[in-house]
């Protein structure tokens, strides 16, 4: 059967009458903010200023962003521009484009899109991970001189692709417009919106983002530290999305965590050592690292009993080098190291006897360090000579 132009249009049903609103709509309530841009297909390094539309509810919030572009930046003006309207909810994710009345999209020789084809505009316009992104515009394509039938209204067309580019990530004979549109939606404008919306969310919005995806998680963390909400409940949601998130979260939690006032830091330090969660755990350890506090001998010896408990090498080992640095030499600290050589696991006794061996320790405990030393001399003295001397 022969697939018509009403069937394709019936099959992808409402999604194109979002996708393809045809003519440009207004709103009686909008905000016009002013912002700088750079899109990696205009030339020079300055940005340029555009109007950034906010449309508003009744009530005042958000409903979405808008920005009126150029559907493809061409560098040899070897293609047909169309206006593109591209919307963006109030985070800054893509919502669609929009075009004005009887304005398509072309490919070359003035083909124009299909209803299938914006279905995979859409789709990669979603994409945040485009290989798109690694581009420079002279990469996108190599161009052909136009001739006699060459549409009159483009003066040349777009010759083959960059065979770099997969299939799934371009419309064939429009890359260009793709890599263009890929880049306003997911470029510049992107920040600029999180920057007008973020201030505007609740505490309990921002506590919401954090169950979310790893981006709006950061979007959350980041306007939780600049407001420097402090409160149990915003601690313990941004603690307990370290284990469901990315490095780069676990570090700006880190940040957060080292501008709470003293008395709160070490508390929630001393809350969360004893988590089972390995991320949380080293995630405090790398706080204890960062912080500028001095650290009371009560927090030390309970956080060293905690790590020198649970037997894992690499926590211990961290936990020691900190205490190294800091100079922390309380007698309750060099106790709870000193049960380190009864370990099972001999690179952990040996850093616990490498932390005590220079400290003034009172005559039980540096009769247990000579003893440990006795009993494992070849291996120490290897280790020693070791260049590596975790290695034995």
């Amino acid at each position: 059967m022969k697939v018509t132009h009403s069937h394709i249009v019936y099959s992808i049903g409402v999604f194109m009458l979002l996708v393809l609103s045809f003519g440009f709509t207004t709103s009686p309530k909008e905000l016009q903010h002013t912002i700088l841009v750079n899109h990696p297909g205009i030339e020079g390094d300055e940005p340029l200023e555009y109007s950034l539309t906010e449309e508003l509810s009744d009530n005042g919030e958000t409903i979405h962003f808008s920005l009126i572009v150029e559907s493809v930046i061409c560098t040899d003006s070897q293609c047909k521009v169309v206006p593109v309207k591209i919307y963006w909810d109030n985070l800054g994710d893509f919502k669609r484009i929009e075009l004005q009345d009887n304005v398509y999209l072309e490919k070359y020789k003035g083909e124009e899109f299909s209803e299938l084809e914006y279905l995979k505009l859409d789709s990669i316009l979603r994409n945040k991970n485009s290989v798109l992104a690694n581009f420079k515009i002279e990469e996108i394509s190599v161009h052909k001189q136009p001739n006699e039938n060459t549409n009159p209204d483009v003066d040349g067309i777009t010759g083959a692709t960059n065979e770099a580019i997969p299939e799934t990530e371009t419309v064939k004979g429009a890359t260009l417009t793709c890599y263009t549109l890929w880049h306003w939606v997911n470029g510049d404008v992107v920040q600029e919106i999180q920057e007008i919306s973020t201030p505007k969310l609740s505490r309990q919005n921002l506590i919401t983002l954090l169950e979310s995806n790893s981006q709006k998680q950061l979007i959350a963390l980041n306007e939780l530290t600049k407001r420097q909400l402090f409160e149990e409940e915003v601690i313990e949601s941004i603690i307990q999305t370290i284990p469901k998130s990315n490095a780069l979260f676990t570090l700006k939690a880190l940040t957060y965590l080292n501008k709470l006032p003293e008395t709160e830091y070490f508390k929630v330090l001393s809350n969360h050592i004893n988590q089972k969660d390995d991320a949380i755990r080293m995630a405090m350890l790398n706080s204890l690292d960062q912080t500028t506090f001095d650290i009371p001998e009560k927090i030390a010896t309970s956080i060293c009993i905690e790590i020198c408990s649970a037997q894992r090498y690499e926590e211990i080992n961290y936990l020691l080098d900190i205490f190294e640095e800091k100079e922390i030499n309380y007698s309750s600290t060099n106790k709870a190291v000193l049960s380190l050589l009864d370990s099972d696991d001999f690179s952990a006794a040996y850093r616990g006897y490498l932390f005590l061996e220079d400290k003034n320790l009172a005559k039980k405990p540096s009769k247990r360090l000579k003893q440990f030393y006795t009993q494992n001399k070849e291996e120490i003295e290897n280790a020693g000579k070791n260049t590596n001397p975790w290695v034995f």
